[in-house]
C-alpha cells in the first residue's frame, strides 16, 4: 500500500488541551476515543444555527488532533439534531460516558465543538 494524503472532515469535540497527550494516546489506541495523526489542517467553531466559523480557528501542523467524533451527517441540522441544544445533549451524554475525561459542563462541551478540516498522511 503506497502512503499519501488523505482529505478529512469531521464534527467533534476536540480534546487535546484538556487532557495529557499519554492519557489521550491511549483512550485513542483502545479505540474509546477518535484521533488523526499526521494532521495538517484546522478546527473551526460551529454556530448556534450548525454554520461554521471559518474565521475562529486552532491550527494543526503534521501533529495529532484527538476528539469525540460526531455521527456523521451531511448536515448537522434537519437531517441529525433539531438545534443546538439538541446537540449538545446527545454529544454530552456519549462524552460522559467516556472514562478518563475531565468533567464538563454543556457549555464547555458546546465550546469544544469543532467542524475539523485537512489532510493526514498514511
Amino acid at each position: 500500500m503506497s502512503m499519501r494524503d488523505y482529505a478529512f472532515s469531521e464534527y467533534g469535540i476536540v480534546l487535546n488541551d484538556l487532557i495529557g497527550d499519554d492519557t489521550l494516546q491511549e483512550l485513542a489506541e483502545n479505540d474509546v476515543i477518535s484521533s488523526q495523526f499526521s494532521f495538517t489542517g484546522e478546527s473551526f467553531e460551529v454556530n448556534d444555527d450548525g454554520s461554521t466559523d471559518w474565521g475562529n480557528s486552532e491550527t494543526y501542523n503534521d501533529g495529532t488532533v484527538y476528539y469525540v467524533e460526531l455521527p456523521k451527517y451531511p448536515h448537522l441540522f434537519k437531517a441529525a439534531y433539531r438545534n443546538m441544544n439538541a446537540l449538545v445533549k446527545s454529544i454530552a451524554a456519549r462524552y460522559r460516558k467516556i472514562k478518563g475525561l475531565p468533567k464538563l459542563t454543556n457549555r464547555q462541551i458546546r465550546e469544544k465543538l469543532r467542524l475539523i478540516q485537512g489532510t493526514y498522511y498514511g
